[in-house]
């Protein structure tokens, strides 16, 4: 890909504003800051494969220009589509970031002992709309710290509480939606799934939830659209992956070997009672196979309930 062609872009829409540097019409920008007019503070995300690259890692990214200085918690994770592994963290648009982004020279972004540099020419002008739009946004509590997810799961939960989708990833935080219980078709009880996007402390954000009509065919019926949050506890999804294993890496130590605790069942027969965490594609499970209670991280999951995930 051409150097040359890489550059500062900013845009602006109704809810939203970024600045990124890439390639505008392409998927290429290892480089962006967004944000919402809700108010939730920056999101910045660089493309960049740490040493230790697994989903959920913890990294430090450190942001320079000439004396300026900026320091970034971000979480990594993997984008399956293409194997392009992503840092991204929330941060505070104020005065010494915008300083940052408008400087002259060159921006260094330093992640252990690595740097990688980005020239400024055409990001103040390119930063315009951003800090027009976001300027002095704080962080949100229930942005900061939130883990990225790329899952799907089912809700198990049946009472009133249970149900509840709440604004923000505590008990108290106000009811913003609630999802259909079990429902039996026939023989079959089916559940209400959801996109999984994100985790902070047993909490689970979502972005969308369905209610699938499996038996039908009939058009997949949305119960919610937006940013929500649930609890773990009432959730369950299907494996498709044999081992479970300590941490969320297959080079971590394997828990439990799925495929060798009964003759007679498979992954797939892995009752999952409740969802600890999650991390890009990686999930952390609880439940049984039979007799055999088991905790760990596993990926390959899915939310169907009809038959094996892909």
């Amino acid at each position: 890909m051409a150097q040359d062609d890489l550059a500062w872009h900013g845009s602006v829409e109704e809810s939203s504003a970024a600045l990124f540097y890439g390639i505008p019409g392409t998927d290429y920008g290892p480089l962006s800051f967004t944000c919402s007019r809700e108010g939730d503070g920056l999101t910045f995300t660089y493309i960049h494969e740490p040493i230790e690259a697994y989903d959920g890692v913890e990294v430090e990214v450190l942001l320079q220009a000439g004396d300026i200085e900026v320091p970034i918690r971000t979480f990594g994770w993997r984008l399956a589509l293409d194997d392009t592994f992503v840092l991204e963290g929330k941060a505070e648009l104020n005065d010494r970031l915008i300083d940052l982004l408008t400087s002259r020279g060159m921006l260094f972004v330093f992640v252990g002992d690595g740097v990688e540099e980005f020239p400024l020419e055409g990001a103040r002008e390119a930063a315009a709309p951003l800090i027009e739009t976001c300027r002095g946004q704080e962080i949100a509590p229930e942005a900061a710290d939130v883990r990225m997810c790329d899952i799907s799961a089912w809700f198990n939960g049946t009472g009133p509480e249970e149900l509840d989708i709440r604004a923000a990833p505590r008990p108290d935080a106000p009811v913003i939606g609630s999802m259909p219980p079990p429902y039996r078709v026939q023989d079959f009880t089916f559940k209400t799934e959801m996109e999984i996007s994100g985790f902070k402390q047993g909490w689970f954000r979502i972005s969308q939830a369905f209610v699938i009509d499996y038996i039908f065919d009939e058009e997949t019926k949305v119960v919610f659209n937006g940013e929500g949050w649930v609890q773990g506890d009432h959730l369950g999804l299907l494996i498709n992956h044999r081992y479970l294993y300590e941490k969320p890496s297959s080079d971590a130590m394997v828990v439990a070997d799925l495929s060798k605790i009964d003759e007679r069942a498979g992954p797939d027969s892995f009752a999952v009672q409740r969802l600890h965490a999650c991390a890009g594609s990686w999930v952390e499970v609880e439940g049984h196979l039979f007799s055999r209670h088991h905790r760990g991280w596993t990926r390959g999951t899915c939310s169907n309930q009809v038959t094996t995930c892909p």
